[in-house]
């Protein structure tokens, strides 16, 4: 009788009486591979022309890593050139996720339709992927944030880029003024931007915040413009585009 694979993360299941003589090399393969990876492997994803989405390979059996990405559990995407999904299997797994990008997100799917939880640049979050009755509370097809890094702070010094939710940016305008185009869909009643100046070059190279769409920013429409040396300031978005985004600090 052939052997069965466990349903999560595919280890070999030899069956009573099997693989005699063999059963050892199996079951080598097994630890070193399989369990190994699915409790310590730290894969490093090159998402370099992934296109717009990733499916996460997976296979039964103690394989390369390359060939059952979704067994990981911690995974480094790198080199995305474009926001990107990565769709992982509609079964119960615990992830350690890196998004090494300074610009794209990475938005994590389970299976082709369901549930997803985006992973912004710079940001490194653990994340379980529940399916039917994950953890016994009978939650179908959702992420549950477990700890995601609040406190990373990211650098830009171009003269242009993009602003996610909950980013944490020191904008070096030493060189040249920057514009930063914040979120304009999918925003929600508390959402939060926080900028610091960090060489003290706003009076001389400003930062203009455009908030995209219909959307207002300190009071005005349009973009709005920071041109006082070190400042250091938080934004939050009101729920509304004609209050847009709102001043919490300086």
């Amino acid at each position: 009788m052939a052997s069965n694979y466990s349903t999560r993360l595919g280890y070999e299941l030899i069956n009573p009486g099997e693989q005699s003589n063999s059963w050892g090399t199996t079951t080598n393969n097994t630890l070193s591979n399989s369990v190994e990876e699915s409790v310590a492997g730290v894969y490093t994803l090159n998402l370099t022309g992934a296109g717009a989405t990733k499916v996460l390979s997976s296979t039964d059996g103690g394989g390369a890593a390359s060939t059952n990405e979704q067994r990981q559990f911690a995974i480094n995407f790198i080199n995305p050139s474009q926001d990107t999904i990565v769709q992982v299997q509609a079964t119960e797994k615990m992830f350690f996720l890196i998004n090494s990008s300074q610009q794209y997100k990475i938005t994590m799917r389970i299976g082709a339709g369901g549930a997803t939880h985006v992973v912004q640049p710079q940001r490194k979050v653990l994340l379980a992927a529940g399916n039917t009755a994950a953890g016994g509370a009978g939650v179908a097809n959702t992420w549950f944030d477990l700890d995601q890094s609040q406190n990373v702070w990211r650098s830009i010094t171009t003269a242009t880029g993009t602003a996610f939710v909950g980013d944490k940016i020191m904008v070096n305008t030493s060189a040249q003024a920057c514009t930063l185009t914040l979120p304009s869909t999918n925003l929600v009643l508390g959402d939060e931007i926080s900028f610091l100046d960090m060489n003290g070059t706003f009076a001389t190279n400003a930062l203009t915040l455009n908030a995209g769409g219909t959307n207002t920013i300190f009071g005005n429409t349009g973009n709005g413009t920071v041109n006082t040396n070190n400042a250091a300031f938080t934004i939050v978005y009101t729920g509304a585009a004609s209050t847009g985004w709102k001043l919490t600090g300086k």
